[in-house]
């Protein structure tokens, strides 16, 4: 797959060459395009979980064991 657009860090216009799901090649273009490459911005924090608030002020690690042991894993 072939993707064209400016990278968000620099603005400079590149035609990125993707190999299955990894960059394979970066190409400077000499046109600018409207469209923007950016990373994508993952959050992997977790607030709660089987009916607990683990950002209350009153949860426990053994309260954050107990989820986790109710998930089939064990911490």
């Amino acid at each position: 797959m072939i993707v064209s657009g400016r990278l968000v860090e620099t603005g400079r216009a590149v035609e990125l060459m993707l190999d299955t799901c990894r960059v394979g090649h970066i190409q400077t273009l000499d046109s600018v395009t409207d469209v923007w490459i950016a990373p994508g911005f993952i959050d992997i924090q977790v607030n709660g979980y089987a009916g607990h608030d683990a950002n209350a002020a009153d949860v426990t690690p053994e309260t954050i064991a107990g989820s986790c042991g109710r998930s089939g894993r064990s911490v």
